[in-house]
């Protein structure tokens, strides 16, 4: 089993995650990745002058050394699992959908994140403002002389570490993942069939947009965690509309007002819709299905129409209830 990390591709280390315990108590030989993050990892410009995508080139290369290697470790490389959570399980499914990885695994887990979430990959390279920020812009001797801390001062403190994600390069991806899982085209077909070819699982945790609530102090201005209280009305008139238009990408007036109305409609308790405490849930439930839930359902429903295995398909739901 092959481990990736999660952490946005902006963060994240091996050292969180010893696996001496699944290792000891699951009969696995269990190899943990680490890989570049940031701009040593993801950057691309639009001129193609920085390709991007070297944190997907360092676990393919991680890949093809447990090929190589894991027999001297009592390991099997025709057993081979690659499993991830968040970002990492973005990782795991992306490199599922990566052609040149045939032989190297046979089985995917992506714990909480598939290939097609929106906050999986860029279709579109937007790294203008942080190039001119280094002063370097592409000159890439120019990157090279800068500290390592100076190009990632930015990425922790600033606004722009999201533009750090695996983007079309034309090598390791000709096209979107979505069009790759999705489309019919042959220039993605090797891509697809070999996406096919593999046992996929896949999962969400019951409360995944959980991680929004920080957002969502940010943006009404509290800082009180435990006792947060959203209004239907701020529910409807302020965080509906800014999830519509920065998470849905959606800008023109019309289609905010649009999927405003929708998304108020379908999350709203009409049971009780004057009651302060369903906004909070309704929020969660909301991001959960947007970012996690459907994603997860959409990449198993492709992976079973291309596969044509219903065994090699399984989609979880984590809801265990913690102990007090």
């Amino acid at each position: 089993m092959v481990w990736f990390y999660g952490g946005g591709f902006n963060q994240g280390s091996i050292a969180m995650y010893p696996a001496d315990v699944l290792s000891a108590f699951g009969d696995v030989v269990v190899v943990t990745v680490n890989y570049r993050l940031g701009p040593f990892g993801f950057l691309r410009s639009s001129d193609g002058q920085l390709i991007g995508n070297q944190g997907l080139w360092d676990q393919h290369l991680a890949l093809r050394w447990v090929h190589d290697n894991i027999v001297a470790f009592s390991g099997n490389p025709s057993e081979v699992t690659i499993f991830g959570e968040s970002a990492g399980a973005i990782s795991v499914s992306l490199q599922a959908l990566y052609p040149g990885n045939r032989g190297l695994f046979q089985r995917v887990i992506a714990e909480s994140g598939t290939a097609v979430a929106d906050w999986s990959f860029y279709d579109r390279i937007d790294t203008h403002d942080y190039l001119v920020w280094t002063g370097c812009g592409t000159d890439i001797t120019c990157l090279q002389s800068l500290p390592a801390e100076r190009l990632m001062t930015d990425t922790v403190s600033g606004n722009i570490a999201d533009n750090f994600k695996p983007t079309i390069d034309n090598d390791f991806f000709v096209d979107t993942p979505y069009n790759i899982i999705f489309g019919k085209g042959s220039r993605s077909e090797s891509a697809r069939n070999f996406f096919a070819s593999l046992d996929f699982v896949t999962g969400v945790n019951s409360f995944e947009g959980a991680i929004f609530i920080a957002v969502i102090q940010q943006l009404l201005r509290t800082r009180d965690f435990h006792n947060l209280t959203i209004t239907p009305l701020q529910f409807s008139d302020t965080i509906i509309p800014y999830i519509v238009e920065q998470y849905m990408d959606v800008k023109d007036t019309s289609s905010l007002a649009a999927g405003t109305s929708l998304l108020n409609f379908e999350y709203t308790d009409w049971t009780q819709p004057d009651d302060v405490q369903w906004p909070r849930l309704a929020v969660v439930e909301l991001i959960s299905d947007f970012s996690f839930f459907y994603p997860a359902l959409q990449t198993v429903a492709a992976h079973l129409s291309l596969t044509h295995r219903p065994h090699a398909t399984y989609l979880y739901e984590f809801a265990v209830q913690p102990r007090k």
